[in-house]
């Protein structure tokens, strides 16, 4: 728990020393999840590394652990993040120091990837997180530290997926919650997830269909 604080308060330092020069822009308004602000200035527009920048500033695309590796050290991903079309990831160990994400997450179409195990730190995705088509993946604790999506949650077609366990800080989704054809995963576990989101002040539209039908004995992560 200290480290998570530690690695937090080194992003709330970041983005007050950076937002003030509009690195920022998703902080002010509309301006698009994976714009740069301060055109003006070449450098702002051209994708680096964490160590050029202190975060990334565009989005990414990871495939494997060389993608993993490439945000070594990153707290924040300025645009969306896309874990997708992976053939080796089964897990995605490596990106503990990645704390919130200014666009949306996208993990979907991953052949083997049995675990979200890494995201642990991640606290907060500014716009929608997908979690599509992944043949392998079991749960979704990974997720455990998760606390807000700005947008929509997309749970969808999953064959493997048996517990939504992990998203048991959940809080705030600003869209709309859609878990869908998910044959392991019991109903009652989708259902508990949305009345937790409820009673915390959900209000978007809601599709629960074609999971399964096992039980649900411990609520997932209360109300």
């Amino acid at each position: 728990m200290t480290n998570r604080r530690h690695m937090i308060a080194r992003l709330a330092a970041l983005l007050a020393a950076t937002a003030t020069q509009g690195c920022f822009p998703w902080m002010f308004g509309d301006e698009g999840d994976d714009v740069v602000a301060d055109t003006d200035t070449a450098a702002d527009t051209e994708v680096g590394t964490c160590e050029d920048f202190g975060y990334w500033p565009d989005e990414v695309t990871i495939q494997d652990a060389a993608g993993i590796d490439q945000l070594d050290g990153c707290m924040y991903v300025q645009g969306n993040v896309y874990i997708e079309q992976s053939q080796t990831l089964v897990d995605l160990d490596g990106l503990e120091w990645l704390v919130s994400i200014g666009g949306g997450l996208f993990v979907q179409d991953n052949a083997d990837l049995m675990s979200l195990a890494g995201l642990g730190s991640l606290f907060m995705v500014d716009l929608s997180i997908f979690i599509n088509h992944n043949d392998a993946l079991e749960n979704v604790t990974g997720l455990d530290g998760l606390v807000a999506a700005g947008d929509s949650l997309f749970i969808e077609e999953n064959p493997a997926l048996a517990s939504l366990d992990g998203l048991g800080e959940l809080r705030f989704v600003g869209g709309d919650v859609a878990i869908r054809d998910n044959p392991a995963l019991p109903t009652c576990e989708a259902e508990e997830l949305v009345a937790r989101l409820v009673a915390h002040g959900f209000t978007g539209e809601v599709t629960i269909a074609g999971n399964g039908a096992g039980d649900c004995d411990e609520p997932d992560g209360g109300l």
